[in-house]
Formats: structure tokens, sequence, C-alpha cells
């Protein structure tokens, strides 16, 4: 199981499961996504994901 593993050893499979279980899973998509892995996961702010989450509606308009 990925919790006996430490978070930096975690694939973005590992990620998507933890947000799973700690009831998070309507953002699976988005970190898969971005592939953020165990590696990334401590590096992420709260400005990062806004960012993230503005740049993909700017896209979505403008590709719609």
């Amino acid at each position: 199981m990925f919790a006996r593993q430490p978070i930096t050893s975690w694939t973005v499979t590992n990620v998507v499961e933890w947000l799973a279980v700690v009831g998070l899973h309507r953002y699976a998509h988005i970190f898969r996504h971005h592939r953020v892995d165990g590696e990334s996961l401590p590096e992420l702010t709260l400005e990062k994901l806004e960012v993230s989450v503005f740049v993909r509606c700017i896209v979505t308009v403008i590709t719609a």
C-alpha cells in the first residue's frame, strides 16, 4: 500500500489513490493531467493550484 511508502516515492497513481482516501477524488483528473507524483506533491501551494485552475479555465474558453 502506498501509505507505507515515503511520500516522495509515490507514483501519480498513488497520489490519485490518496486523493480518493481523503475524499478529494473529484480533483484526481487534475493531478493526473499535471502528473503530480510524490516528489511534487509536497511542493504544491494554494497559489500554484489556483494558477493551474485559472490557466485551464482560460484554455477552455479559448478553445470553445
